[in-house]
């Protein structure tokens, strides 16, 4: 029995990499940047308490990532943000999981 459980630990410990894996490094020349266009654009900003790996409500609209920004920092093709507060969150659209915020 014990045997089992030690395989059933071990195994588990093989996927928890898995969880880590959308980790996202972000530049940090991006914040600046970032934080000027939603600025100049008006992006809508949502008030709320939201956490990194918390997934964002369904009446938050969320925004692909600007061009301008894209041209830039491409791998931040693929996701979405939202401006809460003074922070703009990047998400999984997938998901509609913050994966990171920048500040």
């Amino acid at each position: 029995m014990r045997a089992i459980h030690l395989a059933i630990v071990a195994g588990s410990m093989l996927i928890t990499p898995a969880v880590f894996a959308d980790e996202l490094v972000i530049d940090e020349g991006v914040g600046p940047e970032f934080h000027t266009y939603v600025e100049r654009e008006k992006v809508r900003t949502y008030e709320g308490d939201i956490v990194v790996g918390a997934e964002v409500p369904v009446d938050y609209e969320l925004a692909p990532v600007p061009d301008a920004i894209i041209t830039k920092y491409p791998k931040l093709r693929t996701y979405r943000y939202v401006r809460v507060g003074p922070r703009i969150a990047i998400v999984s659209p997938s998901s509609r999981k913050v994966v990171r915020f920048i500040d």
